[in-house]
């Protein structure tokens, strides 16, 4: 075997410490996943409950390549995986960007209640880049406390509309939103999950938390997914990625969080 050459060998020590930074728990439930990612070197969680070894090792691999412009959406995705794009800027483009994906999921043979819970992720996300992210130069949210009425009168400016991609395989159907702030943190969104978990446990519905930054959005798509990524640079850029599996669409399996500490192998 010949031997590796520094070029060679750097792919694999990235490979190996995003590897030792997933963390496993025995079930993917909201809390035992925010337990394994409240400390800040964590990537990432998954639950191991049901898997077995190669499945779990197969899994673990695979969500540690790191993000890549040859697998720039999923990971998991093939190479070549051909995907598509839409920019949305305004209250109307997200609805219609909704049933558009919506659509698009049955198409690829989700049933209806998958497709639903996609659609209710795709319109959560973009309420959250649209009207959520955008900051002033202070760094105040532009647009909090604006009623519903209010909001369908909001355009995006020039370079601030939301980026939806979308692309699917015969496992993943992977739907992203994407803004260009980069406002949200990692305590903040395990904030939320921990805070709407704990409401659920108490059987306290979190949908009675409805007051704007109580994480209640995010917390339904995380109840939706099979795998959902936060990629987090700050001041630069949000990315939720969103995954249903096409045979376990209701078993959440995965929880990933890349922050500004892996900024220097995220590309734009």
């Amino acid at each position: 075997m010949p031997k590796l050459g520094p070029r060679d060998k750097q792919p694999a020590l990235v490979l190996g410490r995003r590897l030792a930074r997933l963390r496993l728990v025995d079930e993917a439930l909201p809390l035992s996943l925010c337990d394994a990612l409240s400390d800040d070197t964590s990537l990432g969680a998954i639950g191991r409950a049901g898997l077995s070894m190669d499945q779990l090792d197969a899994l673990r691999f695979m969500l540690s390549r790191p993000r890549s412009a040859r697998r720039p959406l999923h990971p998991g995705l093939p190479l070549g995986t051909r995907g598509e794009r839409l920019l949305v800027a305004d209250y109307r483009g997200k609805d219609q960007a909704v049933l558009q994906l919506g659509a698009w999921g049955q198409a690829q043979g989700l049933s209806r209640r998958s497709a639903e819970g996609l659609e209710q992720a795709v319109d959560e996300l973009l309420l959250n880049a649209l009207f959520d992210a955008p900051c002033d130069q202070a760094g105040r949210p532009r647009y909090v406390g604006l009623s519903p009425r209010e909001r369908l009168s909001i355009t995006a400016p020039p370079g601030e509309a939301a980026e939806v991609r979308f692309a699917a395989d015969g496992r993943r159907v992977v739907v992203a939103v994407r803004d260009g702030f980069g406002a949200l943190r990692r305590t903040t969104v395990l904030r939320y999950f921990r805070r709407c978990a704990l409401a659920q446990q108490a059987r306290l519905s979190p949908l009675e938390q409805k007051a704007g930054g109580s994480g209640v959005g995010l917390y339904l798509v995380l109840g939706t997914a099979s795998e959902l990524f936060f990629r987090l640079r700050s001041g630069v850029s949000t990315e939720v990625v969103y995954t249903v599996y096409r045979d376990r669409p209701w078993s959440l399996r995965a929880l990933l969080i890349e922050d500004d500490s892996s900024r220097g192998r995220l590309p734009t």
